[in-house]
């Protein structure tokens, strides 16, 4: 694992990725780069939240799918071996994977056939 400065062509060039909640996972998408959504905020501002945002998903791409089309590891689940158990999910099958994020049940894709 190597952080870098620039996401965008880390993303494109990447077997798998971990995003931060936000327009990063949509972009992730529409690099076809296989991802696990991570997010974590203070104690309190996620107590504060919890009960505001009533959302069945975190991440963007999944909200804009309608359902989970990529795993979001959010708050407490938001741990090194979760994200370790997550990633060896992806990553065996991203060399067999066709490169592109799952689509929906409902067939709609993010990134154009």
């Amino acid at each position: 694992m190597r952080l870098v400065p620039d996401a965008l062509p880390a993303l494109a060039h990447s077997r798998a990725g971990i995003v931060a909640s936000g327009t990063a996972t949509v972009e992730a998408a529409l690099m076809d780069t296989p991802f696990v959504m991570v997010y974590r905020v203070s104690p309190l501002t996620y107590f504060l939240g919890k009960s505001r945002v009533k959302v069945p998903h975190f991440a963007m791409v999944n909200l804009i799918a309608g359902e989970r089309i990529v795993p979001e590891l959010v708050q407490h689940d938001f741990t090194a071996a979760n994200i370790t158990a997550q990633l060896g999910e992806i990553l065996p099958h991203a060399a067999q994977h066709d490169g592109h994020v799952p689509a929906p049940s409902g067939g709609f894709r993010l990134t154009a056939p």
